[in-house]
């Protein structure tokens, strides 16, 4: 029905912002985006009067097109004119999880380090951040204890995701002790002498931890 009614009923509201952009609205809550009248309401919404939510609606129809460029430069975009940090915090976990994700796992790091740094609340980009360092232990650690002590490093930024925002809490607790599970053995740690050493994990994660005296 949402379709049709925009379809019948674009024309005579075509330069209507308030109706362009409530039909856009409505057709993404109802997860009605697979189509071109989305789209097509989606660019005339933000010809007509862009915002940070019309960007948003339109990087998003670009994207399920498959139009990664201009998905980014809309949410760049939306990004750029958002005031609410939240809403902010939100678009910069959008582009690290739909548009680079494994396609670049750097920019999408930096994108989530961005969401966080911009709402210190905003617990989910901790649990998408875990997975895209796990993604990169193979790369940023250099040999087999290494890639143990990684672990620290999974286990703590899991663990803010609680310390961010309560509800996950369980989750992040539950997850952390499985990693902590991996860490090098005390008899490990002894026979390297790495005991309260810092281990920097110099690729692109760019992130240190101290190794515990066990």
């Amino acid at each position: 029905n949402l379709i049709e009614n925009s379809t019948l009923n674009f024309d005579k509201n075509q330069n209507n912002d308030f109706w362009l952009k409530f039909m856009t609205s409505e057709l993404y809550a109802k997860f009605c985006v697979k189509n071109n009248q989305f789209k097509k309401l989606a660019q005339q919404s933000n010809l007509v009067n862009p915002t940070s939510n019309s960007n948003f609606l339109l990087g998003y129809s670009n994207y399920i097109a498959g139009d990664v460029t201009k998905a980014q430069e809309n949410f760049e975009q939306s990004i750029a004119l958002e005031n609410d940090t939240r809403k902010k915090a939100e678009i910069y976990y959008t582009l690290a999880t739909s548009i680079y994700t494994t396609l670049d796992i750097e920019k999408s790091i930096i994108n989530l380090k961005k969401a966080i740094a911009t709402d210190a609340t905003y617990g989910k980009p901790y649990l998408y951040l875990t997975q895209m360092y796990l993604a990169s232990v193979n790369i940023c650690a250099k040999n087999e204890f290494e890639q143990k002590a990684f672990n620290w490093l999974l286990a703590s930024t899991i663990e803010k995701a609680g310390i961010a925002d309560p509800k996950y809490i369980k989750e992040a607790q539950k997850q952390k002790e499985l990693y902590l599970q991996k860490t090098p053995s005390k008899t490990e740690i002894e026979k390297l002498k790495m005991g309260g050493k810092i281990l920097t994990f110099d690729c692109y994660i760019n992130e240190s931890i101290t190794i515990p005296k066990k």
